[in-house]
């Protein structure tokens, strides 16, 4: 407890009735010794026993810790930067521990009072406070991951709906990409973590999800009242139901817009060939030119009912051409090789 012990008045009692009534002004307060707490003003002070002046700096006082303003001695409130740590005096003056809520803000306190910052783990659950010791919510992006923390500010893992969105949170919280295997079932997670439903054209490949997620795997599914046959792996099994008449007139159609090119129907796809052999190839689903050339290859994909139109085949076709790399668009898939050939797949 707080409290004020002053020792010069007993003493005045003690003296001679005549010494009393010869005085005529109040002592001097510098001659009045205090010990222990002492509000002055308003503010509190600490006077260790025998001494005149305040305690300054940390002061444990029973079990608990105070900060005396190291100028003054008063006794600090709310937060305080001391030796580069931050530290919560309670209104009281008590050095606060544990979880502290400040407005709306929790922050978190160490068994020596010190504020922490970056990953807490209380219990059996972790929690991530900022540099500024704020409990943080929602998703963090923590170097190059992420990960989700509920409205108490507990790390998620498992499966979690944010939104209309379903995102797979692995056993440390990291939120997973590409490829998850769960339950039996096989799942695909974008690069922002979004779970796949519908068609989607990776690579060569093409994959069914059912709107709960599940891969399409091992059999025919009907899809838009259409039948489609998926192998062991998931992957489309691509069969054309064109005509060879109709692949070559839509070949001989592209060849129209270029010199010395001839078209004809090999296997179930239309080739396109100069002199040299043959450059191009194209039917449901699949254009490809031996060599790279973007507006060749839109062309021909365009001919065979790609959804986009030329121009934008064509940008995409040159940038995966100049960057070196697979440029997947969800049901559109551009294929660069090292060896010059660009392909374009779609479903």
């Amino acid at each position: 407890m707080k409290k004020l012990v002053c020792t010069s008045l007993a003493a005045m009692m003690l003296m001679p009735a005549s010494f009393v009534a010869a005085e005529t002004k109040p002592k001097p307060t510098q001659n009045v010794v205090a010990s222990g707490w002492v509000a002055q003003n308003g503010v509190w002070y600490y006077y260790a026993p025998g001494t005149r002046t305040p305690y300054k700096g940390w002061l444990k006082d029973g079990g608990t810790w105070y900060y005396l303003d190291k100028q003054t001695g008063a006794m600090k409130k709310g937060w305080l930067l001391d030796g580069g740590k931050w530290y919560y005096l309670a209104p009281s003056g008590a050095m606060k521990t544990g979880w502290v809520k400040d407005g709306a803000t929790w922050y978190y306190l160490a068994g020596d009072g010190a504020m922490k910052t970056g990953w807490l783990k209380d219990g059996d659950k972790w929690y991530y406070l900022a540099a500024t010791g704020a409990m943080k919510t929602g998703w963090v992006k923590d170097g190059t991951t992420w990960y989700y923390l509920a409205g108490d500010g507990a790390m998620k893992t498992g499966w979690l709906k944010d939104g209309n969105d379903w995102y797979y949170l692995a056993g440390d919280g990291a939120m997973k990409t590409g490829w998850l295997e769960y339950g039996g079932a096989k799942y695909y997670l974008a690069d922002n973590g979004k779970m796949k439903t519908g068609w989607m054209q990776k690579g060569y490949e093409a994959y069914y999800f059912v709107p709960s997620g599940e891969m399409v795997v091992g059999k025919t599914f009907v899809i838009d009242g259409k039948e489609y046959a998926f192998d062991d792996e998931g992957a489309l099994l691509r069969q054309t139901t064109m005509e060879q008449e109709e692949m070559i007139a839509r070949m001989q159609s592209v060849a129209s817009l270029y010199e010395g090119l001839d078209a004809y129907t090999e296997d179930h796809v239309a080739v396109l060939a100069d002199s040299e052999g043959d450059v191009a190839i194209g039917t449901e689903g699949l254009a490809m030119v031996f060599f790279p050339e973007a507006e060749l290859v839109a062309e021909i994909a365009k001919a065979f009912d790609c959804p986009l139109e030329v121009a934008q085949l064509q940008q995409h076709a040159q940038k995966a051409i100049d960057e070196n790399r697979t440029i997947d668009l969800g049901r559109i898939s551009f294929i660069p090789d090292e060896e010059g050939t660009i392909s374009i797949v779609w479903i």
